[in-house]
């Protein structure tokens, strides 16, 4: 199956059996990605798209590996494992070094990518990422990936959409890899996130979601730390903490999102930036004369709110893995 591209090659003998396997290391070409895919057994799963996106976007950053173990496989039928990586290296046109297994069993597709895949979550804890002050690492996982996301969304104007999810323009998601090259590479993100230890950050859990509000708070703080903070402490405190009292637009802002929880209304993640920028656009205007929460384009990230260039400026400096 292999061709002149290969490396070097070892053929082993199956344990208890008269069959053996070969395992090789092949740079895969886009021409021989496209000459094995040809060969896909018709039990294969559907193509994941996004997931091909996501595999592509790490070859093109050098973040893929062929020392992980994983590896492209084949049985007398023909390929039973590795489509999506395979048409990764198509997409992304560069010859890719992968292991490579044949000679197994056809029936051995049924029993693969059973395992728990490794989340950013893992890689932290593997890694000893030393956590900020009142964050596990699920939350921070969630809140790297949040920030990665509105870096992403204010790389172009979004004035011709109407979406109100900095996730919007996003067409490749980032992979836990590729989240974590970009934490390491930007120091200054858990610096700042260190600044959360003034805060009761397990009593505001109790009100908000954590990964989103720190996430939503981390963009105000650049903008105000003081209005942030406040914002904060008004999830924090379940209480205004202005002198606009409950005409306060952060308390507006905590009322609404305590109604919809009770009326079991849904706010997706990437729906909370836009409100916490209204509620410290109005709060740094000092107008605190509004009746509802009310959220429009201008409220997105970098799009036309108080602090649109200072936090356009912040993320444009911020390091990208490539």
């Amino acid at each position: 199956m292999t061709d002149s591209s290969e490396f070097q090659n070892v053929s082993l003998k199956v344990p208890y059996s008269d069959s053996s396997i070969k395992i090789s290391f092949v740079l895969v070409t886009p021409e021989l990605a496209k000459k094995w895919l040809k060969t896909n057994v018709e039990e294969q799963r559907k193509l994941n798209q996004g997931l091909v996106n996501q595999y592509a976007s790490q070859m093109k950053k050098g973040l893929w590996s062929c020392e992980t173990g994983e590896s492209i496989k084949f049985s007398e039928k023909g390929l039973i494992d590795g489509q999506h990586r395979l048409n990764a290296i198509i997409l992304n046109d560069e010859p890719i070094v992968m292991m490579v297994i044949e000679g197994l069993k056809s029936e051995s597709i049924t029993k693969m990518d059973m395992g728990k895949r490794r989340n950013l979550s893992d890689i932290f804890k593997i890694r000893g990422v030393e956590l900020p002050k009142g964050l596990n690492e699920s939350v921070l996982s969630s809140v790297v990936s949040g920030i990665y996301t509105a870096k992403e969304y204010m790389k172009v104007s979004r004035a011709d959409s109407n979406s109100l999810r900095i996730d919007s323009g996003s067409r490749v998601k980032p992979s836990p890899v590729e989240l974590y090259e970009f934490l390491m590479a930007n120091p200054e993100i858990l610096d700042r996130l260190s600044k959360l230890s003034k805060f009761k950050v397990a009593t505001t859990a109790k009100s908000v979601p954590l990964g989103p509000t720190i996430t939503s708070w981390f963009l105000c703080d650049i903008i105000n730390e003081k209005v942030a903070e406040d914002l904060f402490k008004t999830f924090e405190e379940c209480t205004p903490q202005t002198e606009a009292g409950r005409a306060c637009p952060s308390y507006k802002l905590f009322q609404m999102i305590q109604r919809n929880r009770v009326n079991r209304v849904n706010i997706n993640k990437y729906e909370y930036q836009p409100m916490w920028l209204w509620a410290l656009d109005l709060m740094l205007r000092g107008n605190s004369n509004v009746g509802r929460v009310s959220i429009t384009q201008s409220c997105m990230p970098g799009q036309g709110h108080e602090g649109s260039t200072e936090l356009k400026e912040y993320f444009r400096n911020l390091k990208t893995v490539s």
